[in-house]
C-alpha cells in the first residue's frame, strides 16, 4: 500500500481478493467506496484533503483496516 498518498492509493501485493476498500476520515466520516475484486486497486485520492485517513479493505481473508496520510 502506498503511503503516504499524493494522488492514488494503491492497494497490491495481497495473497487473496479484495472485495471492496473503504476510506474514512479522521472524524469516521466514510469519504469513498470502491468494489473490487482481484489482488489490487487502486483509489483516486487527488479531490481528498491532505490529512490522515482510515483505509478498511475487505477480502477474501477477512478485514483489515490501516491508516495513510494523504500529502
Amino acid at each position: 500500500m502506498s503511503n503516504p498518498v499524493n494522488d492514488v492509493l494503491t492497494i497490491n501485493g495481497l495473497t487473496s481478493n479484495i472485495k471492496s476498500v473503504s476510506v474514512y476520515n479522521i472524524l469516521g466520516n466514510q469519504v469513498s467506496t470502491v468494489v473490487a475484486n482481484g489482488p489490487s486497486t487502486s483509489i483516486n485520492t487527488s479531490s481528498y484533503a491532505a490529512g490522515l485517513y482510515i483505509v478498511k479493505i475487505v477480502s477474501d481473508n477477512g478485514t483489515f483496516s490501516t491508516k495513510v496520510v494523504k500529502e
